[in-house]
């Protein structure tokens, strides 16, 4: 029963496991917002994704984010920066490269470190890379510098390293490679066919060596990312293993890296990403219209993008990445979306859509997508796609936009942003002066942000316009938001950020009109808590007058808000405080001002609605008294001609120019900016230029096409249909009066024929263009409709034109122009509105510019002015600048010549009148009754009024200005006046500085009696100035923050209690078990001490657990124990021994065994583990007991060695015997016994009896010598001798033997050996014959043997001696 029952759970388990994969994860429809538009082509046709009929989206208008990563590639590899040669050069190259990026509104650089198992960096495993093999890191390190550089800028540093590729010939790397590299083992390297090598990914070697390599360099270096790309597996290497078991290895490679940084970052406290950058593929399939997920959150559905090309999850690359973003074991990844929006396999927004579906649920990987900035230069297939459409960039941007999970992009490469291509230029021009032209930080690293600090800023201060706050370190900047009066911050808000800094301080700052907050940026890009500033500071008044200080000498209408914020302040002000806002006449005089310029605006608006703002043909601009035309740009004077009202340049599309209006009243000269179109065309009417740009028509245009193969030119003709007005080509414009048919040059370009004669003309379309088109022809009538519409245009078909009528013929480029009307020409309706307009050059003669002078002329008035000087100096400027030719046509040349002289005149009286008027201003007043700062503002008052005194055209005016310059002067406090206001203000502002119900009876009684004093002497100060009363007050101040309040006097004692307590026992010092009790007591007594109420608790809590503390055992004292039991060990087992007697009584021996016993109580204490000491307690208990053996063994070898007298041996035995009793103390080791010793000992002393002495060997050689010569007479011949000689040698014998025995050297026996032989021949050569002698001659057979026989004994003997 239980068993069925577990059964029926693991099959409720099993289904719920095979439906979860397939529930839709609910998504956030990105149409929910109304900000998106539906994406077109180059063509204006509707983007739809690849095999269905879903459009395309994108943002309408940017989003412009207050937070995303905006980064570049940038390689020396790739030639983004040179090779290092000098710390100069780098440093220069580097900046460049940096300001250029800052410049873009980027914050992070991805910068190459390592191409080829090189290092363009400090590395002890990786070899030099080439390019940097003159770095000398002693002196200065490159990458080091550039990182700081790259913070203090608040741009992140991404080390791009690629893992794997080696390069075979070593190009790469300017050293050998360190050894353990390897590179320098070929059984770690993978070799293609092609000869490209990689280390194998396979191997546990190479994979721990690149994490050690990544580890080392984030070691050394403090870099924010490290960052790989796309090379991993090659292609056509390691053949043998599948594609599963290659994506493992790499798989786990990345997960070892993964966890190295995350444990790094936990440990150090740092947010270092792990950031992947593959192909833009990570593998292929079809059309999906949503996506699908598990209940972890991973896309199922999906499991590729709509696209066809090279994916990086199969061969080569094999690498999964989307299971890196499932397992969170990277921080971002940066697919190369390289392809453009109308790429037929691959294009953006089919992989920008797949890819932020990848990670829509996986908030710890952050997207940004690689966009390929270098397309347009490319001349790879891939590359056209890019070149279609001039706004790529901009279109890429909308499209990415619409996606909450894209979180940034990086652009590849560097180098390529500096090209001259015209699409990358508005790429460019767009990041730089719009889209990105406001910096941001990156985004936010979400692994990290709740671990890495993010600190709100403190001490927020206004300087006068600058606001400043204390700096934070390890940040990369602030964010500082300006908000208008009224509104509530955003921080998502665009408007609201003022600016992104890595300074400590901004300028400008408009407090009446806005409100300022600012936030600190921390490595996790977490933007902190905004602060907001508030003037507590300040009194309200004083507020005002620093205000009013802003409004500037020139007022314009653009100064009206801060005006009007300034008026409201003052109104908020009690009347005694409006009293002393001492330059309110300045706030009043601006009002005024800005009153008569906005009634002057009524005037030029109402003016300016009359005129006609497209000036396509030659026309003056018209003026009212008062008025007159200016140019705002210098150089639209090369467009525009204001005097003469000519158009300079033929523009075929809009080009417009602002021009200012100004108008003069009163003294008050009031400018607006009006903006005319200088093209061609007419209101409502649109262009059709071939190419798409106007550069390819006019080089009055300037673009891509100017000075290029690709520049068609135009006809001085245009084609108006309906509203568009078709730009005919150069050369395909022809008046007919006659049947002669010129061709048009142009054959890609619509042909157009005029019939400019009184009679009909015929011809065949065949004899306009060489080749037929199959796009048709229209005639348009004499009345300026469409006559006739065809789609034949064979070359035989022969048209008629009536007078006045024209023929056009479509061609190829007319059906690319964008919204051209001749796709399908069919839709083109007979009747439809239809003419032709003719252009001629830009030409003006001497008599058109002469007789425009001569107007400017009649522009002057009658009763002259100063206010006139500019007109009458601008008309004369026109009159120099004509030819002698043109001059000759300005007959009222007179009139221009008596209003300079008029003007001159004026000039003189006026200055007269100014001089004096000055002269009095500058000796009004006596400066030494004035404080330097009211001196600068005295001395500002008389520069400003000298300069508006020196502007003004009329005494009366500068009689005026002269008396509101001294009524402000009068508004200036003296010294005296502000010193009495200013110390009536502090010693205030003492009274209230601090609370005193914060304060214990003691303190409030010091605090009342330091204002006392502090008043007191401030009175009595005769000499009283503004450095002395703030000197006064500061020490008052200091001295009252010197007193704690009562809750500060808790805490600093609470604080003083735990820092002894925190302090008092140092955790090292005590073993892991006890450092765990220390840090419980310290945990209790902590928790104690933070909740006490009275400070008397404290004493009494802080020494009872420092009390228990002190209960615990140190790692010292435990250690000490340890050493002193082990001593005392040794010594034990030594006085345990039951030592020989002769040991104890000798000191020599007993000094060597006490040293062993010193030598093992050093070594006991070298150590603090038992494990070790017990080791060294055993060998040492070891030595002790080989010691004893071997001095026992050296007693019975010295008594021995007594016993032998050496000098009684030959050397050769001496040397046998000393072997015999080196071979005892070989013997002797620990396990040994004093019986064995001693038996050793015996048997060596009887092997020593046996050998001989020296005496001993002498006797023995004696008679072995006496012994052969005894022979030798024992062998002397008796045979065949007669009776007496044997007789006679029997005798002889027998005494020579017995004298033998008697001799007692070599000496004797040799001398009776010599007189044996004598007396022997003598007997064997006696004369008496032997009868039985049978002829033979005996005696010398006798010499014979004897003589062999002697010399036979004698070899012996020596042979033996040999021996």
């Amino acid at each position: 029963m239980q068993s069925t029952k577990k059964t029926k759970i693991l099959i409720v388990i099993l289904a719920l496991l095979l439906v979860l994969p397939l529930i839709k994860i609910k998504t956030i429809d990105v149409n929910a917002a109304e900000n998106f538009q539906y994406m077109t082509s180059s063509t204006g046709q509707e983007l739809k994704y690849r095999g269905s009929s879903e459009k395309v989206k994108g943002l309408k208008e940017y989003n412009y984010p207050t937070q995303q990563y905006r980064a570049a590639w940038v390689s020396t590899f790739v030639g983004d920066i040179p090779s290092f040669t000098s710390e100069t050069s780098f440093k220069s190259d580097a900046t460049t490269i940096l300001d250029n990026m800052e410049k873009m509104g980027m914050n992070a650089i991805v910068f190459h470190v390592r191409t080829h198992n090189n290092a363009l960096y400090n590395s002890n495993l990786n070899p030099i890379a080439s390019w940097w093999k003159k770095v000398n890191f002693d002196v200065f390190d490159p990458l080091e510098w550039l990182i700081t550089e790259c913070h203090n800028r608040g741009f992140e540093f991404h080390a791009w390293m690629n893992p794997y590729r080696v390069n075979s010939n070593s190009a790469y790397v300017g050293e050998d490679y360190p050894e353990g590299h390897p590179c320098n083992d070929s059984s770690q390297i993978l070799t293609s066919s092609s000869g490209a090598q990689i280390l194998n990914p396979g191997s546990t070697k190479v994979q721990d060596f690149i994490v050690d390599t990544c580890m080392e360099f984030l070691e050394k270096y403090d870099a924010d990312a490290i960052h790989f790309d796309d090379y991993f597996y090659i292609s056509g290497v390691a053949t043998d293993l599948s594609g599963d078991q290659k994506r493992a290895n790499v798989d786990s490679f990345i997960k070892k890296l993964s966890d190295s940084i995350h444990e790094m970052n936990e440990r150090e406290g740092r947010a270092v990403q792990l950031g992947i950058s593959p192909s833009g593929i990570y593998r292929n399939t079809g059309y999906a219209a949503s996506p699908s997920y598990d209940s972890n959150g991973s896309l199922i559905s999906p499991i590729g993008s709509n696209t066809s090309g090279f994916a990086h999850y199969d061969d080569y690359l094999y690498s999964d990445t989307k299971k890196w973003i499932d397992n969170e074991w990277i921080d971002y990844i940066t697919p190369q979306t390289y392809w453009g929006m109308e790429h037929t396999g691959a294009n953006f927004y089919e992989l920008s859509r797949w890819w932020s579906w990848c990670v829509k649920y996986k908030k710890n990987v952050n997207l940004y997508l690689g966009m390929g900035v270098y397309m347009p230069d490319s001349t790879g297939s891939s590359g056209k796609y890019w070149q279609r459409n001039q706004d790529e960039v901009k279109n890429q941007l909308l499209n990415a936009g619409i996606y909450e999970e894209i979180k940034g992009l990086c652009l590849y490469k560097y180098g390529s942003l500096l090209s001259d291509n015209t699409i990358i230029k508005k790429g460019v021009d767009l990041i730089t002066n719009d889209y990105w032209s406001k910096r941001i930080p990156g985004a936010v690293i979400h692994r990290y942000a709740n671990s890495i600090p993010s600190e709100k800023v403190t001490n927020i201060m206004l300087n006068g316009t600058t606001l400043s706050w204390d700096k934070q370190n390890n940040i990369y900047g602030y964010m500082v938001y300006q908000v208008p009066k009224g509104q509530t911050l955003d921080q998502n808000n665009i408007d609201h950020v003022m600016v992104y800094t890595q300074n400590t301080e901004v300028a400008n700052i408009n407090t009446l009109s806005y409100d300022y907050y600012i936030s600190s940026v921390n490595r996790a890009n977490v933007i902190s808590t905004p602060v907001k500033f508030g003037q507590a500071n300040k009194e309200s008044y004083e507020i005002v007058i620093d205000n009013i200080k802003l409004i500037p000498s020139e007022i314009t209408l653009d100064n009206e808000l801060l005006i009007t914020n300034i008026r409201s302040a003052y109104e908020k002000l009690s009347t005694e405080d409006k009293n002393k806002v001492y330059n309110i006449q300045v706030l009043i005089d601006a009002e005024n001002i800005i009153k008569v310029y906005k009634d002057m605006k009524k005037e030029v608006d109402s003016f300016i609605s009359t005129i006609n703002k497209h000036i396509n043909t030659n026309r003056i601009l018209p003026v009212k008294d008062s008025m007159k035309w200016t140019y705002k740009n210098v150089d639209d004077a090369n467009e525009y001609n204001i005097s003469t009202g000519k158009r300079l340049k033929n523009y075929l599309t809009t080009v417009n120019i602002p021009l200012i209006l100004e108008y003069t009243k009163n003294g008050y000269v009031y400018k607006q900016e009006v903006v005319f179109d200088l093209s061609l065309l007419k209101e409502g009417q649109s262009a059709l230029i071939y190419r798409n740009d106007p550069s390819s028509m006019s080089k009055d245009h300037i673009g891509a096409h100017t000075d290029q193969t690709t520049y068609i030119g135009w006809s001085k003709a245009t084609l108006t249909i309906g509203n568009q007005v078709l730009y005919i080509a150069r050369d395909n414009f022809h008046k007919l009066t006659s049947s002669d048919i010129p061709k048009c040059t142009m054959t890609s370009c619509a042909g157009v024929y005029y019939n400019d004669s009184a009679s009909n003309i015929s011809f065949k379309l065949g004899d306009a263009f060489s080749t037929a088109s199959s796009y048709g022809y229209l005639i348009v009538s004499s009345t300026n409709t469409i006559k006739t519409v065809s789609t034949d245009s064979s070359s035989t078909i022969t048209v008629t034109l009536q007078p006045k009528e024209t023929l056009v013929m479509v061609r190829y480029l007319d059906r690319l122009i964008n919204n051209n009307p001749f796709s399908n020409i069919t839709d083109i309706k007979v009747g439809t509105s239809a003419y032709i307009t003719t252009y001629d050059d830009v030409v003006v003669t001497p008599k058109e510019e002469g007789e425009k002078v001569v107007a400017l002329i009649n522009t002057i008035p009658t009763n002259i002015t100063l206010n006139d000087e500019e007109l009458i100096n601008e008309i004369n400027e026109a009159y120099k600048a004509l030819s002698d030719e043109a001059k000759q046509y300005v007959s009222n040349y007179n009139k221009l010549k008596t209003a300079l002289e008029q003007i001159a005149s004026l000039k003189n009286t006026i200055r007269l009148e100014r001089e004096t008027a000055i002269k009095a201003l500058n000796n009004y007043v006596n400066f030494d009754n004035y404080s330097s700062t009211n001196q600068v503002e005295i001395k500002t008052i008389i520069q400003n009024f000298t300069n508006a005194i020196n502007k003004a055209t009329t005494i009366e005016e500068i009689t005026t200005l002269k008396n509101q310059a001294v009524t402000k002067i009068d508004q200036v406090k003296t010294l005296k006046q502000e010193i009495e206001e200013y110390l009536d203000v502090e010693l205030n502002k003492l009274n209230n500085y601090v609370n005193l119900d914060d304060y214990s009876l003691g303190i409030q009684t010091k605090i009342k009696q330091i204002i006392t004093d502090c008043k007191t002497k401030l009175i009595a100060t005769s000499a009283l100035t503004k450095i002395i009363i703030d000197e006064e007050i500061l020490k008052a101040k200091s001295k009252i923050d010197s007193l704690p309040t009562f809750e500060e006097e808790l805490k600093d004692a609470i604080d003083d209690a735990v820092s002894e307590l925190t302090n008092y026992a140092e955790r090292y010092t005590y073993s892991k078990d006890n450092q765990s009790k220390v840090d419980q007591l310290l945990y209790e007594g902590m928790e104690r001490l933070n909740v006490v109420q009275q400070i008397e608790e404290i004493e009494q809590i802080l020494n009872q657990y420092k009390s228990s503390i002190d209960l615990i055992p140190t790692l010292e004292s435990e250690v000490e124990s340890m050493h002193k039991t082990a001593i005392k060990e040794i010594n034990d087992y030594f006085k345990s021994l039951n030592l020989y007697e002769t040991i104890i009584n000798d000191e020599n021996l007993m000094s060597r065994m006490d040293q062993v016993i010193k030598n093992g109580e050093v070594e006991i204490k070298k150590y603090n583990t038992q494990t070790r000491i017990d080791q060294i307690v055993n060998i040492t208990k070891e030595k002790i007991n080989l010691l004893e053996k071997q001095m026992y063994c050296e007693i019975k070898v010295n008594e021995l060695q007594q016993t032998i007298n050496y000098d009684s041996y030959s050397e050769e035995n001496q040397e046998i015997i000393k072997n015999i009793i080196d071979s005892i103390v070989l013997k002797v080791e620990n396990e040994i016994t004093y019986e064995q010793i001693d038996n050793y000992v015996n048997d060596s002393k009887t092997k020593i009896n046996s050998i001989l002495t020296i005496k001993e060997e002498n006797e023995k050689e004696l008679n072995e010598y006496r012994d052969n010569i005894k022979n030798y007479i024992n062998s002397l011949n008796t045979e065949n001798l007669r009776t007496d000689q044997m007789e006679k040698i029997n005798d002889l014998k027998s005494e020579y033997l017995e004298k033998l025995d008697l001799a007692t050297s070599k000496a004797d026996m040799d001398n009776l050996k010599q007189e044996v032989e004598t007396k022997y021949d003598t007997i064997i050569n006696s004369s008496t014959p032997n009868p039985s002698n049978d002829g033979c001659n005996c005696k010398t057979a006798s010499a014979i043997v004897i003589t062999l026989t002697t010399a036979i004994t004698l070899l012996a003997f020596v042979l033996r001696k040999k021996k």
